[in-house]
């Protein structure tokens, strides 16, 4: 995946601007901002945050086709291992199995809710009776 950074702010010194752009790469590919902050070398995530948006005058958005694609990847990779680990029976490997088709599923919207139908007309029908009855 091609990772573009805009253009930086002027006024932004070389070695922050540097930083701020592994920070930005980092986001983009997926990383949290602590994750990207290790990785730039930023004491924690509220400063990586702060050096990108200083650099570039905003932070990275990552587009919700390419996010949803990186996860149903990761997703891929979790089940492949929760597969073999259920092959060779070790403890949670079918939870953890589970819980890996629960996310793909609701990923892909395949979780979504059932919708049900009442018809009124019953309940008015089921008053009426208990009406007649004395109920």
């Amino acid at each position: 995946m091609d990772v573009q950074t805009p253009d930086p702010l002027p006024k932004v010194r070389a070695d922050h601007l540097q930083r701020a752009e592994v920070a930005w790469r980092m986001r983009v590919l997926g990383a949290t901002w602590k994750q990207a902050a290790a990785e730039a070398g930023y004491a924690d995530d509220t400063a990586a945050m702060k050096a990108v948006r200083t650099a570039f005058g905003t932070v990275p958005r990552v587009e919700r086709d390419e996010l949803r694609r990186l996860w149903r990847d990761r997703l891929e990779s979790l089940w492949r291992q929760a597969l073999l680990d259920a092959s060779e029976q070790r403890a949670g490997a079918v939870t953890a199995g589970v819980r890996v088709v629960t996310a793909a599923a609701s990923l892909d919207g395949l979780n979504e809710p059932v919708r049900t139908t009442v018809d009124v007309a019953i309940f008015e029908r089921i008053e009426m009776e208990l009406v007649e009855h004395g109920l």
